[in-house]
């Protein structure tokens, strides 16, 4: 399972190191890896365009006929934006 969140703050990086890895970061959740691990990644985009072609790769996928969200159905907040 993975969350994804964006945005101009990301609390787990300190805001010196935020402004040497400039704008457009996505932080990516690896609810579980191999090894059964949680695994948080800092994604630096070089625009907003491919920012937001990795947010929306990374969506979470809906329930065809439905708008229930698969994470939100396990308990998990589904972070996009």
């Amino acid at each position: 399972m993975l969350t994804v969140s964006s945005g101009d703050v990301i609390p787990q990086l300190p805001t010196k190191e935020v402004a040497q890895a400039g704008k457009n970061l996505i932080l990516m959740t690896l609810l579980e890896n191999h090894d059964g691990k949680t695994v948080e990644l800092i994604l630096s985009c070089s625009s907003v365009s491919e920012r937001q072609r990795w947010l929306e790769a990374t969506k979470p996928l809906r329930v065809r006929g439905s708008q229930r969200d698969p994470l939100r159905t396990m308990g998990l907040p589904a972070s996009i934006g």
